[in-house]
Order: structure tokens, then C-alpha cells, then sequence
């Protein structure tokens, strides 16, 4: 009992000399030793009970080493609000710090908390919502297209330009008809989508005001943007391949059976006539497949006429569980479409890729800031939208009027 004692004493000064270590921030190695030679002391001990709660205690001690190690006394947060909440951030706002370098703890982001005199602190990294969320009010395509992660600023597409069809039948030991391919590549620029605003810093100590302000007109108002140049970009200043600013569509023409032979064409059967030009593809290749919607875009005054229209009974032609579909394809309403046009499309036909997803970070030491007490708040992110030349074909756009007026019935 004796021995057992003197082992456990000297154990229990062990334990004290590491938490001291630990506190002075001594030596990485002294520390280390210090435990391995705890541990091997720790080997003798035969009392069960003693010896779970020593090691617990051993556990804990490694723990709080590890995070001193790699972290520093800095506090670890999983969000802005947290971050934002944090006492390091209050007192960065009281001007008791230089730098606020809390960040966003996870394996897929990086962040610097190296900092110069032209440079201000960072707010964590924000992912995208609208992967794997659902759609905010007004963003649609987003949700429509296929998306993609890229490290380049380039995306490098090659796509069958041609093609020889020579696959036949053929008698054994006859010759072989030669079928020959001809490949193009082309280019889709990655593009910045930019903003800044201003802030009092007396605000920043308003949390809710500060996130107000970060989700809902920075963050939200970028998602928009990008939605926006997603249907109206033109590929050149600086913006990226829109679907319709840069022409990676087919412009309406209805396939010969639906020519004036539609008796009282309205809004729907234009879509569906433009439905079946999607399928139909590119009838100029024999080999070529075509291409099956998965939305229909139109305006939001076009949404609720077309929710309006009825047949000769006034039963309403679609709708009728509160959303509208035609050929089973939902119709999305969307501020950016102008008035009286529509855009059909296999969306998938197209992928919007992302370099680097909305990064917010906050400027004390722009332009005349310091002297107006104001802070400046940036958000920046790098986008392309891939839409091969051939999956042109994928999308049908026109205007509501010509197509009844191609599609409309002609009596004597």
C-alpha cells in the first residue's frame, strides 16, 4: 500500500508540473515527454477505478494541448453568427484588437489571417445555398442546371463538330465502310460577379442588423445577379454565356405538322409546339437525339395570364393542383424574362460552374472609411456558364405572338 501511495503522489506532481507546462506554454517536445512519461507510470497502477478516472483526466489534459498546439487561444466557431457573437469580435469593434481572424472551421475552406495595412479582417466564407437547398424567390435557373466545382478560369469544351455515317450492313469478308468524326473546341470564361457596400461601425454592434444585412442583400442579391446575367449575359464585358444574351438557344420555328393548323392557338399550345421542336433536335443530323424540357420560363405576367386561360366549358387548361405544368413540364415565373416571350429548355444541357462561391469579407482601411468611422463590406465570387454548341439545340425561345400566328389555324 505504501508503494502504491508513493507511485500515485508522484503521479499527482507529474500531473501538476504538465498543467503548469501547459499554461506557460512551454516546449512542445518538454510537453510531450512529460506525458509519455505519465503513461508509462501509469502502466503500474493495478487500482481499476484510480486508473479510468487518471486517464480521463490524462485525456482531457491531451486534448486541451492539442487545440493550444494547433489553434492557439483563439476561439473555434462554425458560423458567422457565431463569429459574429464571439467576444474577439466585440472587441475588434472596440478597436481593442487589429484583426479579427475568426473562421469557419471546415475541411473544404481556406482562409488567410495574414494580414497588411491595406488589408481588412474576414468574414467566414458563406457556401452557396442554392446547392442542395431549395430556390429562393426569383432564382431559378440556378436550381435548373447542372452544377460544377472548377479550379480553372477557363472551361475547355470539345464537342463532335461532324460525323460521316457510314454504318451499314455489310456481306463477310466485305470492305468496310469508313465513318469519319471532326471535333471542335471551345472556350467559357470564368467571370467575377462583384459588390460592396458601407457600413457605420457603430452598426456592427448591432448582430441582427449586420446579418440582415449580409444574408439578405449581400448574399441574396449576389445569387440574383448571377441569375440574371444566367438568362441575359453576352459572353464578352466581363459577363458570363447567358442563355439568351448570348444566343444558346433555337429561335422558335414550329415543326411543319403544327403549321397553321392550330385551331385557336393560345399561349399553351405555342409551348407545346415548342416542346416538340425540342425533341426533334437538330434535324439535320441523322444521328443527332433530341432533347426533353425540365422547365419552361416565362414571365410573371405571362405565368398568371396562362394560369387564367380556360377551355369552352371554363374549366381552367392547367393548373388545377396549384402549379402549372404543360406535358407534365412546370412553367416558373421569372422576373428577368421580358413580357409576352418563353423560354423551353432541357436545362441540364447546360452546367453552371464555380470557381469560387460568394466570399465576404469586411475592409477597415478603404479610401476615407477610418475617418467616417465606416467599414466596408465586399462580396465577390467566379462563375461560367457551359453551354456546348450543340446543346443550342436543348433550348427553344420566342415570342408568344409570333408563334400563335405561325402555329394558328388558317380558314378560307
Amino acid at each position: 500500500m505504501e508503494e502504491f501511495k508513493k507511485l500515485t503522489d508522484d503521479l499527482n506532481g507529474k500531473f501538476e508540473k504538465l498543467q503548469k507546462s501547459i499554461d506557460q506554454k512551454a516546449d512542445e517536445a518538454k510537453i510531450v515527454s512529460d506525458i509519455a512519461d505519465i503513461r508509462e507510470k501509469m502502466e503500474n497502477i493495478k487500482d481499476v477505478e484510480y486508473f479510468q478516472n487518471m486517464q480521463k483526466q490524462l485525456d482531457g489534459m491531451e486534448k486541451n494541448i492539442q487545440e493550444v498546439l494547433t489553434r492557439g487561444e483563439k476561439e473555434n466557431v462554425d458560423s458567422v453568427t457565431e463569429a459574429l457573437k464571439s467576444e474577439e469580435y466585440k472587441k475588434f469593434v472596440k478597436g481593442d484588437v487589429r484583426e479579427f481572424t475568426m473562421f469557419q472551421k471546415a475541411s473544404d475552406i481556406t482562409t488567410s489571417n495574414s494580414f497588411t495595412e491595406t488589408n481588412g479582417p474576414i468574414i467566414p466564407r458563406t457556401i452557396d445555398p442554392r446547392i442542395g437547398a431549395a430556390p429562393n424567390r426569383g432564382i431559378v435557373l440556378q436550381t435548373l442546371f447542372n452544377r460544377g466545382i472548377t479550379n480553372s478560369d477557363v472551361i475547355q469544351s470539345t464537342y463532335k463538330s461532324s460525323e460521316t455515317d457510314a454504318s451499314a450492313a455489310r456481306a463477310e469478308a466485305a470492305t468496310m465502310a469508313q465513318g469519319d468524326l471532326a471535333w471542335t473546341t471551345e472556350k467559357f470564361e470564368v467571370e467575377h460577379i462583384s459588390e460592396y457596400m458601407k457600413v457605420a461601425r457603430q452598426k456592427l454592434e448591432d448582430i441582427n442588423f449586420i446579418l440582415n444585412q449580409i444574408n439578405n442583400r449581400l448574399v441574396y442579391r449576389h445569387l440574383q445577379k448571377l441569375e440574371k446575367y444566367c438568362f441575359d449575359g453576352t459572353g464578352s464585358s466581363n459577363q458570363i454565356d447567358g442563355i439568351i444574351g448570348a444566343t444558346k438557344y433555337k429561335a422558335f420555328n414550329a415543326p411543319s405538322a403544327f403549321e397553321e393548323l392550330i385551331p385557336n392557338a393560345n399561349y399553351q399550345d405555342v409551348i407545346k409546339v415548342a416542346l416538340a421542336q425540342l425533341e426533334e433536335g437538330d434535324t439535320s443530323d441523322a444521328l443527332a437525339y433530341g432533347y426533353f424540357a425540365n422547365g419552361i420560363i416565362v414571365s410573371i405576367s405571362d405565368y398568371y395570364f396562362m394560369a387564367m386561360l380556360k377551355d369552352q366549358e371554363c374549366r381552367p387548361l392547367m393548373g388545377n393542383d396549384g402549379v402549372l405544368r404543360i406535358m407534365g413540364v412546370p412553367v416558373y415565373k421569372s422576373k428577368y424574362m421580358t413580357a409576352g416571350t418563353f423560354l423551353v429548355g432541357d436545362f441540364k444541357a447546360s452546367t453552371l460552374w464555380t470557381r469560387e462561391n460568394a466570399v465576404i469579407k469586411m475592409w477597415d482601411q478603404n479610401s476615407t472609411d477610418p475617418i467616417y468611422d465606416l467599414v466596408t463590406f465586399t462580396i465577390n465570387g467566379r462563375y461560367a456558364l457551359e453551354t456546348q454548341t450543340p446543346d443550342t439545340f436543348g433550348y427553344v425561345y420566342g415570342t408568344f405572338a409570333a408563334g400563335i400566328e405561325e402555329i394558328n389555324l388558317v380558314t378560307a
